[in-house]
């Protein structure tokens, strides 16, 4: 019998798209505390998140390699590698300079690390799971999420984002969640959860002391437990075909979102804000108001 599909996966890769898109449109740096700054603390986590839990380990443990990258490049490689070329290139015409040239070779460009990262956390976890015990496993994920971290927030040293690993912790948690978890101790949603993060986000941002991204995570891993995990597990998550539809192509929305954002960042942007925040949230309405219309029809 064919397993029904998880509408909540798709509900919950929509919801997170959309925000996704709402980060790289809203301007500023990330550090300011400001509403960019709270999309980013947990978008791309999540993500992550269940990037990890769709993942059959044994299945992955059995595959050679040689399986999985072909899955893999078809499933999100060759789309991935299309986009790489295309914004790459733009982005060398646009400032053709050897340091230009160096700087996108030692870390790809602003959302095109997502893919060749996801694809190395899958390929660390099948060396990982298919050569040590579970300990070891979780132990050298989590480690080197927390080694990452460490260097990112007490360092002036740039990471490559080829492998980035500053959300392994969230894609382990996914992977044990969806493997590993055999207690039914959380399967119960409590959407209050996710509603009380904003808030304490600022409360947390505006301590007198720097926490080091640690309230976040605890934040998350909260969220997660008490109400992202059950949702998905027992698919109760509210249903929206827009969403949903958007969870569905949500690699290529993912790949090809940016381009109308770079373009106006370059061109409008620099000349009036005011015409470029009207013009990104107008285009953003017309592609909600599109797949709308296309899926009533």
């Amino acid at each position: 019998m064919e397993q029904k599909r998880n509408d909540s996966i798709d509900f919950a890769k929509g919801f997170l798209m959309i925000f996704v898109i709402l980060g790289h449109i809203v301007q500023g740096t990330i550090e300011d505390g400001n509403l960019r700054g709270v999309i980013y603390s947990f978008h791309m986590p999540l993500f992550l998140f269940i990037s990890g839990y769709m993942i059959n380990l044994n299945k992955l443990i059995a595959q050679p390699v040689k399986d999985v990258f072909s899955k893999y490049w078809n499933r999100m490689l060759k789309a991935w590698l299309l986009a790489y070329v295309i914004f790459t290139s733009y982005l060398l015409l646009r400032e053709p300079t050897i340091i230009s040239v160096i700087g996108l070779t030692y870390s790809p460009w602003g959302h095109l690390w997502y893919v060749p990262t996801l694809f190395l956390y899958i390929l660390l976890c099948k060396f990982l799971f298919g050569k040590t015990n579970l300990i070891v496993s979780y132990s050298v994920l989590i480690l080197l999420g927390i080694a990452w971290n460490y260097v990112i927030q007490t360092t002036s040293i740039n990471v490559s984002h080829w492998f980035d690993c500053s959300k392994l912790p969230y894609f382990a948690l996914g992977l044990y969640f969806k493997n590993h978890l055999n207690s039914e101790k959380f399967n119960k949603s409590y959407i209050v959860i996710p509603l009380l993060y904003v808030p304490l986000y600022f409360v947390f941002a505006s301590l007198p002391f720097k926490t080091y991204g640690l309230a976040t995570a605890l934040l998350l891993v909260g969220v997660i437990t008490l109400y992202f995990y059950p949702a998905l597990k027992n698919d109760t998550m509210p249903k929206s075909k827009v969403l949903s539809y958007i969870g569905k192509n949500s690699l290529y929305v993912y790949l090809w979102h940016q381009a109308p954002i770079l373009l106006l960042v370059n061109y409008v942007s620099e000349c009036n804000l005011t015409y470029y925040y009207i013009i990104s949230f107008a285009l953003l309405f017309l592609f909600i108001l599109y797949i709308k219309l296309r899926k009533v029809a």
